[in-house]
């Protein structure tokens, strides 16, 4: 509430234009992913999934990538369902690929928030430089891409760097032999 109260007096003072606060809101508010929760009939679920396998559904429900809704099927995230997918037909089992999407999800998650604390921080200050609104709004849309950018070339990083030290220390090939292809 006193946040709210010295907002108005800054509005009233003419030290904020209410217009530039709005666009740094609704900069914020815009989404940084097209991945909405879908709603699709058991026919667009088989053209999804494709090849019913037996009890597939179940465990897709069990594993959260798919919910029942009456006669239809929500999908809360397509793109998570589809990378889950694609992981069990390059032979990760489905329980397998729901843990790694956990994994990252949960790591994820504290990087957003340690991400969003840090820029925030710093956007109290004005960058060092005393930003505006419209330049706070204007860092947050270059966040959006340079984070997602960013977070993608540091995992692959970190991911090659772990794989290697397991090559290198021989538990690599703690694999059973009936599993491995033979070279």
């Amino acid at each position: 509430m006193k946040a709210i109260c010295q907002l108005l007096e800054k509005i009233e003072r003419g030290e904020l234009d209410l217009a530039e606060w709005l666009g740094f809101d609704v900069e914020l508010g815009k989404p940084w992913v097209s991945d909405s929760p879908r709603l699709v009939s058991d026919a667009e679920l088989g053209q999804l999934v494709g090849e019913r396998r037996p009890g597939l559904v179940a465990r897709l429900q069990r594993l959260d990538l798919l919910q029942r809704r009456g006669d239809a099927h929500l999908i809360p995230s397509p793109g998570l369902l589809q990378i889950a997918l694609r992981l069990e037909t390059a032979g990760v089992d489905l329980e397998t690929a729901a843990g790694i999407l956990t994994v990252i999800r949960k790591h994820a998650a504290r990087a957003a928030a340690d991400l969003a604390k840090q820029f925030f921080k710093q956007a109290s200050r004005g960058f060092g430089r005393g930003a505006s609104a419209r330049e706070l709004a204007e860092a947050v849309g270059a966040l959006r891409a340079s984070s997602q950018e960013a977070l993608r070339l540091v995992f692959a990083q970190e991911m090659e760097r772990v794989l290697r030290k397991l090559v290198e220390s021989g538990k690599a090939t703690t694999i059973p032999r009936g599993k491995r292809e033979n070279a």
